[in-house]
């Protein structure tokens, strides 16, 4: 008695989505399929693959070179990069066979293709992944901190700004992103009456500045929410934090600490 078998599939795509970059993989060459006369599976690699990694009766995972395309439509580079193909039947019931395949792109070794669409072997690595949009970007996170005694070193003040700086063609900005800080006392006897926080992130055409009161907080963060400034002329990014003190009906004095991560020192423009 002949058994008829039933074929259902999955495919999963792992799908590509970048500006400017159209996707291409028509080379991907999925596995055949041979049944047996007595109803067994078997997956079989294709001819086209250069890499086998898997290769039994229920699986096949292999790698076909060039099989994926990403043509740049803004004027940046044209890439290829390998394809992971993943075909493995899922359930087998004797009449209905289910199976996945999934194909995945490893930009990783992406390779630049010239006008005469020949290799020129620089890896994706070193390559900004801002040349496939036509403009090279890159970003860095950094944090500056600072502290402060009074002048009868009874009360510590001590800031910490984390900001960003990026560096698109060729021209450097830069943003406060998150301020932290707070105070300690050695005296006890000298209270912190109040406090405050000014944070900038100014240049010569954009003016991003706040006081934000803190009152008597002993720990405070602080999110600006600024958007980045141009590096360039006369700028500030940074943070300074005051608290006023007191000692007995009498005594008052004040504490500033400063931490100008870029540009000139944080001041009200």
């Amino acid at each position: 008695m002949n058994t008829k078998k039933v074929f259902t599939g999955t495919l999963a795509v792992s799908a590509l989505f970048m500006a400017g970059i159209t996707v291409k993989a028509d080379d991907a060459v999925a596995p055949s399929v041979e049944v047996s006369a007595n109803g067994a599976v078997n997956l079989v690699v294709p001819d086209d693959a250069d890499k086998v990694i898997t290769d039994t009766d229920n699986q096949v995972k292999y790698q076909v070179d060039d099989a994926v395309s990403l043509d740049s439509t803004t004027g940046g580079d044209d890439l290829t990069a390998p394809v992971t193909v993943d075909s493995q039947v899922t359930s087998d019931d004797g009449n209905v066979i289910e199976g996945v395949t999934t194909y995945t792109a490893d930009l990783s070794h992406a390779v630049v293709v010239d006008d005469n669409s020949s290799e020129d072997g620089f890896g994706l690595g070193a390559i900004s992944l801002g040349n496939l949009f036509g403009t090279k970007v890159f970003a860095a996170d950094n944090t500056s901190s600072n502290s402060a005694w009074d002048s009868s070193l009874g009360v510590e003040l001590s800031i910490e700004v984390y900001w960003t700086k990026t560096v698109k063609s060729n021209v450097s900005y830069g943003v406060v992103t998150k301020v932290t800080g707070g105070f300690s006392r050695k005296d006890t006897t000298i209270s912190v009456t109040s406090s405050s926080v000014f944070v900038a992130s100014n240049s010569n055409l954009t003016s991003q500045q706040k006081n934000v009161s803190e009152g008597t907080s002993s720990s405070w963060t602080i999110s600006p929410n600024y958007k980045s400034v141009a590096l360039t002329g006369n700028y500030q990014l940074g943070a300074k934090y005051t608290a006023d003190l007191k000692r007995g009906t009498s005594s008052k004095w004040s504490v500033t600490v400063n931490d100008n991560v870029a540009g000139g020192m944080v001041r009200p423009y």
